[in-house]
């Protein structure tokens, strides 16, 4: 953060003209660094897209306000950028909003991105399958439970696990078979 709270800047491209109004909470140099990392990202930023097409050393950035708080900052970047209309700036400013604030992508981009989205887990086709599962899965810890070794019966895999300083879940995999045993430990539902 820069000592005096955020800094509204200018860019000047010294070839062309065009401009680019910003606000940062660092300093100024970091700040120019950032827009070079975002254009060597290949990001479609107008700014970005000028570093590529001019260098980095064709872009003179200036302090143009000091404030002392974001919000202040924000309202002074909006007003300048309302006043100048700078070429490079492609919101209106004050929300550090990404490329695609206030534009509409084409829908065959929209169903590309919606076709190659990954869903990490199959979801249930509805609510009343996800309450299933949910009773399922409570039906099973209220199961009674015995331990072969000790003989000690347990209402549920919950205080069967508690007792032996297990995981429920552990003790449940064993009492329904999909492991052997837990800790030297063996569990068996028992009939209701």
């Amino acid at each position: 953060m820069s000592s005096s709270g955020v800094i509204v800047y200018r860019a000047v491209n010294m070839v062309n003209g065009h401009t680019y109004v910003g606000i940062t909470g660092g300093t100024l140099h970091a700040r120019r660094l950032t827009h070079a990392s975002s254009a060597r990202a290949g990001k479609p930023w107008p700014l970005s897209s000028a570093i590529r097409k001019y260098g980095l050393d064709m872009l003179r950035f200036t302090v143009l306000k000091e404030c002392q708080d974001r919000g202040t900052a924000c309202a002074e970047e909006k007003r300048l950028i309302a006043l100048w209309r700078p070429k490079y700036n492609a919101t209106v400013g004050g929300d550090g909003g990404s490329y695609w604030t206030g534009k509409k992508r084409d829908p065959d981009t929209m169903a590309k991105i919606f076709a190659n989205r990954k869903v990490p887990y199959p979801r249930p086709a509805s609510i009343e399958a996800l309450k299933r599962c949910g009773a399922e899965l409570a039906a099973r810890r209220r199961r009674k439970v015995c331990c072969v070794e000790t003989g000690e019966r347990f209402p549920s895999c919950v205080e069967a696990a508690a007792a032996h300083g297990l995981k429920y879940m552990s003790v449940m995999s064993v009492a329904s078979g999909k492991r052997t045993s837990v800790y030297g430990k063996t569990f068996r539902y028992l009939e209701n």
